[in-house]
């Protein structure tokens, strides 16, 4: 897994959908190569799972690729958990140290994501939420004013307070 090229710069133009959360959007940052699908098939001759690993590559390109089982972090959980399966304890630690080594890149991955994309994705939510403050503010200090200019306009408003107190 590496990071697209200008991905800082891909995260700095980012839209974050307000109902999505930013760890979805590692796809807009990050790709996967040929040597994880390399890796991956590797991992599973090796350490026969006892069903077919839904993670590959021809899943990967039927799929969307904003899916959370392939975001970095997740794909490794899911990874170890698929071939984990029944296995001793000094077999899993063999599973860990492999998928670490062959995986690298993707705990790479999930640290820049964790430390620099998610800072830079959560500030571009702020602003577009600033910004829909801004706008909000905007257009009742608007209306504010049309009401202000109407009352003051208009000889009834001191029969209308004149009333309203009684």
């Amino acid at each position: 897994m590496k990071l697209k090229d200008n991905a800082l710069e891909i995260a700095r133009n980012l839209e974050v959908i307000s109902d999505q959360r930013p760890h979805i959007l590692w796809h807009h940052l990050m790709e996967y190569e040929n040597s994880d699908w390399a890796a991956l098939e590797y991992m599973c001759k090796k350490y026969r799972p006892k069903s077919i690993c839904y993670l590959n590559k021809e899943y990967y390109d039927k799929e969307s690729r904003s899916d959370w089982d392939w975001e970095p972090s997740m794909f490794l959980c899911k990874l170890k958990n698929h071939l984990f399966y029944r296995k001793q304890l000094s077999t899993r630690e063999l599973i860990v140290l492999e998928i670490e080594t062959l995986f690298d890149s993707h705990y790479k991955c999930a640290d820049i994501m964790k430390e620099v994309f998610d800072p830079v994705i959560a500030l571009n939510a702020s602003r577009k939420r600033l910004m829909a403050y801004q706008n909000e503010v905007t257009q009742i200090t608007k209306n504010v004013e049309k009401i202000t200019q109407g009352l003051e306009s208009n000889d009834d408003l001191e029969l209308f307070v004149c009333r309203g107190s009684d």
